[in-house]
């Protein structure tokens, strides 16, 4: 069966749908920014990051994420930056990202704070985190990944975590994509079933 979409003066099945979908889409606005303290990593400045919804701090440790009503992974200096508003809760964000943020996978240099932040910020709001909040342990992975230098300076205090190896984060933001359409997607099935009940 095909449609056909043109003007008209009355709507037709499929356009009412649609309409009636994205009625029926998640509308509430919650306020989305991002948490950010400066950390020395051996003489370079890097930087621990977070995500705000609404009153809620989202953040990725080697406890996985975890949320908290104050900035206490902060401490006392963190800076808030406004980002924008999203239509997707703190629950829509563990449940679409927790499978690539699980306890014990966190690695500092391969997948750490600002990963889950990059990936939180295109989920709720289509943002990036600007890459110089993450160019400390982007630089670091580069330099380890082909000398070794940050196991060297480290010595036992830092070791690749084996649980990171894989992560990509360019894959995420494509599961990210995907996730989001099939979201609008089975609201417009969900409707498109109703319309053909009547």
């Amino acid at each position: 069966m095909t449609f056909l979409l043109c003007c008209s003066t009355e709507d037709g099945p499929v356009v009412k749908s649609l309409r009636s979908a994205m009625r029926n889409a998640p509308t509430t606005r919650r306020k989305v920014g991002l948490a950010i303290t400066s950390r020395g990593m051996g003489g370079i400045t890097g930087y621990h990051s977070s995500v705000l919804i609404d009153d809620k701090d989202y953040v990725f440790s080697r406890f996985g994420i975890t949320t908290s009503t104050t900035l206490e992974s902060h401490g006392d200096n963190a800076d808030t930056i406004f980002i924008g508003y999203s239509r997707y809760s703190g629950d829509d964000l563990v449940t679409a990202l927790k499978r690539h943020f699980k306890r014990g996978t966190y690695d500092i240099l391969r997948k750490n704070c600002n990963s889950f932040s990059d990936c939180a910020l295109y989920f709720l709001c289509g943002a990036r985190l600007p890459w110089s909040l993450s160019a400390a342990e982007k630089v670091g992975r580069a330099a380890d990944d082909s000398l070794g230098i940050v196991q060297a300076l480290y010595g036992p205090s830092y070791a690749p975590n084996r649980k990171a190896r894989n992560f990509d984060l360019e894959v995420v933001m494509v599961e990210i994509d995907s996730w989001q359409r099939s979201i609008i997607t089975n609201y417009l099935f969900r409707d498109l079933q109703c319309f053909a009940r009547q």
